[in-house]
This record gives structure tokens, C-alpha cells and sequence, in this order.
């Protein structure tokens, strides 16, 4: 690999995939099942803009309410 690309990065690395948490496979009692239901309760999210919507106002909310009392 080095000899067709000299100056690329490569190498193990720490990360399972872009958008989920540390993979430790080596720890038997580790799993993938807990990162992967939050990660479809996302997508489940994003399929539906009124409850999106929603959640995104709450979160607002809770952020004024945050610097009010800041």
C-alpha cells in the first residue's frame, strides 16, 4: 500500500465508524446494539418533521431557559 500511496495516513484506527462511539471488540461484554438502536431512533426521527419540529422547539426552549438563569 505505501509503495502506490507514499503519503497517505494509513493505519489502525481508534474509531468503529464516523458516527458512533469507541468499538472495543476485544471486551466481550462490549456491544453494538445500544449505539445502533440510538442511531435508528435518529433515523427514525428525521423521517418525521412534526416530531422533529417539535423536538427541536423543546430543545430551544430549554436553551432560553438555560440563559435566563445564567
Amino acid at each position: 500500500m505505501r509503495s502506490v500511496l507514499p503519503h497517505e495516513k494509513i493505519g489502525s484506527r481508534p474509531v468503529f465508524h464516523r458516527r458512533l462511539p469507541q468499538a472495543d471488540l476485544s471486551d466481550p461484554a462490549w456491544s453494538i446494539m445500544p449505539d445502533w438502536e440510538r442511531w435508528l431512533r435518529v433515523e427514525r426521527l428525521a423521517t418525521n418533521p412534526l416530531q422533529l419540529a417539535e423536538k427541536g422547539q423543546a430543545l430551544l426552549d430549554h436553551w432560553a431557559a438555560q440563559k435566563k438563569h445564567d
